[in-house]
């Protein structure tokens, strides 16, 4: 639980394209975070994860936000994650996750479910050899907006090689 008092707030100001920043905004937050693992087999684990967010946002009385809170209030409420890892024969590891994220509430963005994998192979301790895709459902999907007249910001689906030296 947290209590936050004077946030920014924006504020038209004089003639109608004139705004100003003033710190008029207070919010009270809550949530919780879930957690929890479990080793199938020796080399295989898998991890779960929830976590809540919840706001309350609140001007002091007389003022205003051009953007009704929203720069402030734009959060998803609830994230799901489940994540597998395996480590298999001849130093092969995988490590896969599905994900959700809700909605984001102003301006709007649709919750979304999503998958990441990765497959390293280790020919030696101190190297590693690596294929890793990030957002494997969908080519794109929107993961956040500006209050204004702009598109959403789009992530893409990436497939992308690594080589990493320990040192």
């Amino acid at each position: 639980f947290n209590i936050y008092d004077n946030l920014r707030n924006t504020e038209p100001r004089g003639a109608p394209e004139v705004f100003m920043f003033f710190n008029n905004l207070n919010a009270k937050t809550y949530g919780g975070e879930l957690s929890a693992s479990y080793d199938v087999l020796d080399r295989l684990r898998i991890t779960a994860n929830y976590s809540y967010l919840g706001k309350h946002l609140r001007l002091e009385p007389g003022h205003f936000d051009i953007f009704g809170t929203q720069l402030e209030g734009n959060d998803a409420k609830h994230s799901f994650q489940v994540r597998g890892s395996a480590d298999l024969p001849h130093r092969v590891e995988i490590d896969s996750a599905v994900r959700f994220v809700s909605r984001l509430p102003l301006p709007s963005i649709p919750g979304y479910f999503e998958f990441d994998s990765r497959l390293a192979w280790l020919p030696d301790p101190r190297v590693e050899l690596s294929i890793i895709g990030r957002n494997l459902l969908h080519a794109h999907h929107p993961e956040f907006n500006q209050p204004l007249p702009t598109p959403p910001e789009e992530v893409q689906r990436n497939v992308y090689g690594r080589v990493a030296l320990r040192f």
